[in-house]
């Protein structure tokens, strides 16, 4: 049967509604047609002499409506034409949306023509509200914004004739360019407002050339003095954002710096609103030309980093964003012009009094840096150059940073710093990294990529951290797989489950991956590889810390913490490990100071790779999750250059659908009811939640890990020197005793020379408490009692 796919939102809801259409149009045309919605029907053909046998047939299948005449006296198309003919209107077909999720639109606009576009296939229709035409000075339009309700934006220009989208590689001049050069060149004032909407609103209502940059550039560019070199003063009108409540005042920061930038060429005036938030609502509340006019001249000229709202005068140092304001007529220090470089920051600090300051980039993007990094020193020398031309000392430098940690600390706000990942309000944030800022937002609806101004999260992106591709959807996790020295379906399990458990809430630990393998079972590549996917960075891999400041350090500048060739684990590491994945953080002495105590509240994953099990402590494979790695033939064995150009071509389809699995755990982990209460069984919880998502089987998970958990169990027992003696021993028996005397009855001469088996009682009683979980998940039992004389302990053996 011909086919006509389904292209609205109704699916087949329409393609019924469409076949009741036709059956009233073959009953009207007394073509008799019999049958019902669910099994289809059949008529007489209205295109060939059908009076014998009823030759077509139509009905609703999977896919929409089916029509079809088994006389084949016509096709499809002259079928349908026939029913259009009659009255029957079939629906357009549906465009289908990219990796995106976008479709193209298209809207006339009278005088312009058709205006495409790209639109969220899941939103309703566009209606457009304003189109602002872009001009040159002359007057020639080359560019167009396009802007919707509710509240959005697209691009347009002008090419060879033709409106195409976007503004790329288009070099752009202000909106009503052509009007403020006029007026510059008649020798009147110009005002700058925040968006196009207030411009046109200034220039109708008020009568003053308005122009605005704020959609083309957050930074001034000196090629446009020569075209306003005739206006008297340039009037900067700041959006007053503290009316809709936010303290952050962005529309104040990006006034401040083309003041600052324009004050060198022209006399400027900056000035804003005490009770509205732009221009637009100062006319809606029924501001006048001759108000406006009187609030410009009781501006004062911007003096250096002087700030006016209204005719208030200066701006104090508190409504800055807490960067310094400093004026006097005495000569300033390199250190007083450091400070002044620093309008428009934000600073704040951490609950641990460290100290950071939220920059400006271009086209409105900010960037977190710790004050004491070499990035905000950089930024610093850069911004100095901009404003004196000249290059600050190093001790001015050092000044101004304390000037700036003292006001972090005692005046700015306490916040959270955050690195690659985050949790806030119940989404999970993850950090792209690149040079846009960009972020994906992952809830229970899906996932989706915003900007840096629509993420309130504060990412701290060290120099180390790469950029992660912007993921898209329709890719698959087993792709991946394909690509690492997986066996079993039970080790994809379990490597799935320990990808999921990177984005876990952050209220339970974090497994601990271990792999482990002969040389040459591809644990190096694997390691790279799961660590790039999620967490890149220069040097994916470490060898092992120092000590607990070096990995306190490694977590402060990455989110994965992956280890490579380790070939065991002392015990002070293995207890760091256990710390960080669980998140009770680490204390250390600050470097220098004999009183001061740093504490890293650390909460990471670990990967760990090495031949043999990094350690025989409980508590530590308590926390394991075990991938034994087998060696690869010669036959299947590949270079690391063409597995890696392999995952580069996934990546991004990989982790979208890894998202994809995280937006179902949110979903549905408070539904998740787990077959036994485990240890991790935060963790557990969370991957199972993911399990439809995957196209798993319900419990697959929980299954692969308590048979991982058996296996990593049997390994520690086997590889005890003490615990083989113990079950040696003590088989099919039970002794109750004294550590001495259990020590003397297990020494054997095998055993003597075992590396870390018991020399004396103590270290007996010690090794039994650490094996004692492990014995009672084999089986046995050991348990501590006390006479009067002596302390006793009692092991039973099955």
């Amino acid at each position: 049967m011909n086919n006509i796919e389904q292209t609205t939102s109704g699916g087949n809801f329409v393609a019924a509604q469409l076949l009741q259409e036709i059956v009233g149009v073959l009953r009207s045309s007394s073509l008799k047609p019999s049958g019902s919605e669910s099994k289809g029907y059949t008529a007489f053909c209205p295109l060939h002499d059908d009076t014998n046998t009823k030759s077509l047939s139509i009905g609703v299948g999977d896919k929409g409506l089916l029509m079809h005449c088994f006389a084949k006296c016509s096709t499809y198309q002259q079928l349908k034409e026939w029913f259009s003919a009659k009255g029957v209107n079939f629906p357009k077909k549906a465009q289908a949306p990219d990796a995106d999720g976008m479709v193209w639109k298209y809207i006339t606009v009278e005088q312009w023509g058709v205006f495409p576009f790209k639109w969220p296939e899941d939103r309703a229709e566009p209606i457009m509200e304003k189109l602002y035409v872009y001009r040159r000075k002359d007057g020639t339009p080359y560019a167009f914004k396009m802007r919707f309700a509710p509240k959005d934006f697209r691009r347009f220009r002008i090419e060879g004739g033709k409106i195409k989208p976007s503004w790329r590689g288009l070099k752009m001049d202000p909106y009503n360019w052509d009007v403020a050069c006029k007026a510059a060149a008649e020798g009147r004032p110009v005002v700058h407002v925040e968006g196009e909407k207030d411009a046109d609103n200034v220039v109708e209502h008020l009568k003053y050339a308005a122009f605005s940059c704020g959609g083309v550039s957050d930074h001034w560019n000196d090629d446009w003095n020569a075209d306003l070199e005739g206006a008297p003063g340039i009037i900067f009108v700041a959006d007053n954002d503290l009316v809709k409540g936010n303290k952050k005042e962005p529309g104040l920061k990006k006034a401040q710096e083309y003041c600052v930038q324009v004050h060198k060429f022209k006399p400027v005036k900056l000035l804003m609103f005490n009770d509205h938030k732009d221009s637009t609502d100062f006319i809606k509340a029924g501001g006048t030309r001759a108000d406006f006019t009187a609030k410009i001249k009781s501006a004062k000229q911007w003096e250096s980093r002087k700030v006016v709202k209204e005719s208030e005068g200066p701006r104090s140092e508190k409504h800055c964003e807490n960067a310094p304001d400093l004026q006097g007529g005495k000569k300033r220090s390199q250190k007083d012009l450091l400070l002044e470089c620093t309008h428009g920051i934000e600073l704040w600090h951490d609950a641990e009094g460290n100290a950071y300051a939220t920059i400006p980039r271009e086209q409105s993007i900010v960037e977190h840096l710790p004050l004491e990094s070499k990035s905000f020193s950089d930024w610093l020398c850069f911004r100095y150059f901009e404003e004196i031309a000249a290059s600050p000392g190093r001790e001015a430098i050092k000044e101004c940073i304390g000037t700036l940690s003292g006001i972090a600390k005692f005046r700015g706000k306490e916040e959270k710093p955050e690195v690659r990942i985050a949790h806030r309000d119940g989404k999970i944030f993850l950090d792209l990294a690149n040079k846009q800022k960009q972020v994906v937002e992952i809830s229970e609806s899906g996932w989706r990529v915003i900007d840096c101004s629509e993420c309130q999260i504060r990412f701290i992106r060290g120099k180390t951290l790469r950029e992660l591709p912007i993921p898209v959807r329709g890719g698959n996790l087993p792709s991946l797989f394909e690509l690492l020295n997986l066996d079993t379906d039970h080790q994809k399990t379990l490597l799935s489950s320990w990808l999921l458990s990177i984005f876990q809430p952050p209220c339970g630990a974090f497994p601990i991956l271990v792999l482990t393998g002969e040389q040459g079972t591809g644990k190096t590549f694997m390691a790279r590889t799961i660590k790039q996917l999620i967490d890149p960075v220069d040097a994916p891999l470490r060898a092992a810390p120092k000590d607990e400041r070096d990995l306190a350090i490694a977590a402060e500048n990455s989110y994965v913490l992956a280890y490579d060739n380790l070939s065991g684990l002392p015990n002070w590491l293995s207890d760091v490990c256990c710390r960080v994945a669980s998140g009770t953080g680490i204390s250390t002495r600050e470097l220098y100071s004999n009183r001061e105590e740093t504490t890293f509240e650390t909460h990471r994953p670990i990967l760990i790779n090495g031949i043999d099990e990094p350690t025989s402590r409980d508590d530590f494979n308590d926390r394991v999750i075990s991938l034994k790695l087998s060696a690869i033939s010669d036959e299947k064995r590949q270079t690391e250059k063409s597995l890696e150009a392999k995952f580069n071509r996934i990546h991004a389809g990989v982790l979208g659908s890894l998202l994809d699995a995280i937006s179902a755990a949110l979903s549905f982990v408070d539904t998740v009811t787990l077959e036994k209460q485990v240890r991790m069984a935060d963790f557990l919880t969370w991957a199972t939640a993911a399990e439809p998502a995957l196209q798993m089987e319900p419990g697959q998970v929980y299954e692969a890990y308590v048979r991982m958990r058996q296996e990593v169990n049997d390994d520690m027992l086997e590889t005890s020197a003490l615990a083989q003696a113990i079950i040696r021993c003590f088989k099919g028996g039970e002794t109750y005793d004294t550590a001495t005397n259990i020590l003397r009855r297990l020494v054997k001469p095998e055993d003597i020379d075992a590396p870390n088996f018991p020399k004396n009682p103590k270290q007996l009683s010690d090794q039994l408490r650490r094996l004692a979980p492990a014995l009672r998940k084999a089986g046995c039992t050991v348990e501590w009692s006390r006479t009067r004389e002596h302390r006793m302990i009692t092991i039973r053996v099955p």
